[in-house]
């Protein structure tokens, strides 16, 4: 749409349908935004400046000297995924607006460029040969109607045009919402066994780029890892929007 129009459909849809902010109630100004104010996003918590783990890119509260640089954190030691990267942590605006995702099919744009500024930024991620969503299990896909996880993969493979593919990797174990609170053990057991590659053919010697909304304790992300390599994949990236993270690692502004 042209820069010119879109102050005049936002003020049409906004009278019609105003949209409050999910997170301080105000007036949400453009559609852009998604389902919070352009205030709330700018005020979106972001990851405390420092080192970072190399492999997942969680903040490390010990700055790695030269010779222990390339070591793995406690948190990503022995997963099968080779690289994570994220947008931000689990919270304020970016947390709204991937809850949103869960019950509807839409991306803000605000959303979808930080999602591709992301991408761009981390080089690494490039020489994926093929972007493979998480998928949803044949039950909770006709239920929800949609897969989040393809949404963002879709953003991605039309900025970096790199072949999708959504029928390699199937979800063959219904397990059920995870629950708040659920540690990391648990949340592995209920994956445990959950995917399988239908077509190993297509990613032998691939190096694949798995793409979900959320990266919690990573036994999701891990488990399709862990299938992927054992059908022949080369190496497995993840990419989430978001990552739950403790707040010792989130920066919060005023």
């Amino acid at each position: 749409m042209n820069n010119w129009l879109k102050p005049i459909r936002d003020a049409i849809v906004g009278l019609v349908f105003p949209q409050m902010c999910r997170l301080c109630a105000a007036l949400i100004e453009s559609l852009d935004d998604g389902v919070t104010c352009d205030q709330c996003w700018q005020q979106m918590p972001q990851v405390i400046s420092g080192s970072r783990c190399v492999r997942c890119g969680v903040p490390q509260h010990v700055e790695r000297t030269s010779a222990d640089a390339s070591a793995r954190c406690p948190q990503c030691r022995g997963a099968d995924f080779a690289l994570l990267r994220f947008v931000g942590p689990y919270a304020g605006a970016l947390r709204e607006n991937v809850l949103f995702l869960k019950d509807h099919p839409l991306i803000c744009q605000r959303m979808r460029a930080m999602i591709i500024e992301t991408f761009e930024q981390e080089n690494q991620l490039h020489s994926a040969t093929r972007v493979v969503p998480v998928p949803l299990h044949p039950l909770r896909r006709k239920e929800r109607g949609f897969n989040q996880g393809e949404l963002i993969a879709q953003i991605i493979v039309r900025e970096a045009n790199i072949l999708l593919d959504c029928q390699t990797l199937a979800r063959i174990k219904h397990t059920g919402p995870h629950r708040a609170g659920m540690d990391a053990q648990a949340r592995a057991k209920s994956v445990g066994a959950a995917f399988a590659v239908k077509r190993p053919d297509r990613i032998q010697n691939q190096i694949i780029l798995l793409v979900d909304d959320v990266f919690t304790t990573g036994a999701t992300l891990d488990a399709c890892s862990h299938a992927l390599i054992q059908a022949g994949a080369k190496a497995v990236y993840g990419f989430t929007v978001a990552r739950v993270m403790g707040e010792s690692l989130i920066r919060r502004r005023a």
